[in-house]
């Protein structure tokens, strides 16, 4: 059986990143698509997506097919699924040219013989008809919205951790001067820095510091929160209620309830609360962005590659109201020198940057 995660394009991720898939949002610690091929065990995964990041996702990811339907059997599974163990189960047992749906006949997985080798992109992919397939009906959930997988983020680092984290290889000693509460719910990766006064509480929930990761004096992070592969929490900063931080980031002050993908550059104080923060954005001062979520479960949202420089905290519109710089000048975006652009990247961004102009 090979198995193809489809994006679906319903949580309209390109407003948000342009150049990346919705497979790719981070749900606590791991992506969407990660968790469907922990949960399923998939050695081999292609990915079916938006036809114009296809050659971008080519580059990205050798080792997957990118937009290609095999000939042999196999299963589709809609990347918005809220896989779980019992899911996982119940995808494994669907019989041959079955839907798998739930209980508001949304896809979730489907299996069929391919006679041959075909291309397919998202759009292709949901004109496909499926009718004359036996259905099978579960109870399961999609991811509707960013606002909905920023505000299960605490959930999603509990079960995350339960079921890929808590038996790995875990490199919990540290130094004398830091503190750890419960550290049965605390994972520390190799190569991870805790400094003098550092305090990590998993009292609510657990705590993930991740390989390569470096925690500052007098930081304190509460459970549940995961803090990426060598990315920096700088001195004083508060992490609680909530947080997942993807890979090299550079974070300080206060972040609160919020999910930050990879590469962005926080180091000034100020609070970040009930915020998505895409990748490689930079705050150039020490902001404060507060969403109401108690009120209307508003999520603020800062799209990837921002310069954010000043904010004006409306509470009348759901995406965020920040000024931000876009030009030609990439060296403002890519704020870490060590990270190249490819061909492709560079001539999507690009292409991003003139629109946005």
């Amino acid at each position: 059986m090979k198995y193809l995660i489809v994006d679906d394009l319903k949580l309209k991720y390109s407003e948000i990143a342009p150049l990346k898939s919705q497979l790719d949002i981070r749900a606590g610690v791991l992506k969407l698509r990660q968790k469907i091929e922990g949960y399923l065990g998939i050695d081999e995964v292609s990915l079916i997506i938006d036809n114009k990041l296809e050659e971008l996702y080519k580059e990205r990811h050798n080792d997957k097919e990118i937009n290609q339907i095999p000939q042999g059997n196999i299963c589709f599974i809609n990347g918005r699924l809220k896989i779980n163990e019992q899911l996982a189960e119940v995808i494994d047992k669907m019989g041959n040219e079955s839907i798998l749906m739930n209980e508001n006949r949304d896809f979730l997985a489907v299996k069929i013989f391919s006679d041959k080798d075909e291309s397919c992109d998202s759009s292709r992919f949901l004109q496909k008809d499926f009718q004359h397939l036996k259905k099978e009906i579960t109870r399961a959930d999609l991811w509707l919205s960013l606002d909905e997988i920023v505000e299960s983020t605490k959930e999603c680092i509990k079960q995350d951790y339960t079921d890929f984290f808590y038996d790995k290889d875990n490199y919990s000693e540290t130094e004398q001067g830091v503190t750890v509460i419960n550290p049965y719910d605390v994972w520390i990766g190799q190569g991870a820095v805790l400094k003098h006064g550092a305090v990590l509480d998993a009292t609510q929930g657990p705590i993930i510091i991740d390989e390569g990761a470096v925690i500052g004096l007098n930081a304190t992070i509460e459970g549940p929160a995961y803090i990426g592969k060598d990315s920096i929490i700088n001195a004083s900063t508060s992490i609680r209620n909530g947080v997942a931080i993807g890979k090299k980031c550079n974070i300080g002050g206060e972040i609160v309830a919020s999910i930050i993908q990879a590469y962005t550059m926080k180091p000034f104080r100020g609070c970040l609360n009930r915020c998505y923060v895409g990748e490689w954005t930079k705050f150039e001062a020490g902001l404060s962005i507060e969403s109401d979520f108690f009120i209307d479960k508003k999520v603020t949202k800062i799209r990837d590659y921002s310069l954010v420089f000043a904010f004006s905290n409306s509470t009348d519109e759901n995406i965020c109201q920040y000024q931000e710089v876009r030009g030609s000048k990439l060296e403002i975006i890519k704020f870490d020198k060590k990270v190249k652009f490819s061909k492709i990247e560079h001539k999507l961004l690009k292409q991003y940057l003139n629109e946005e102009a």
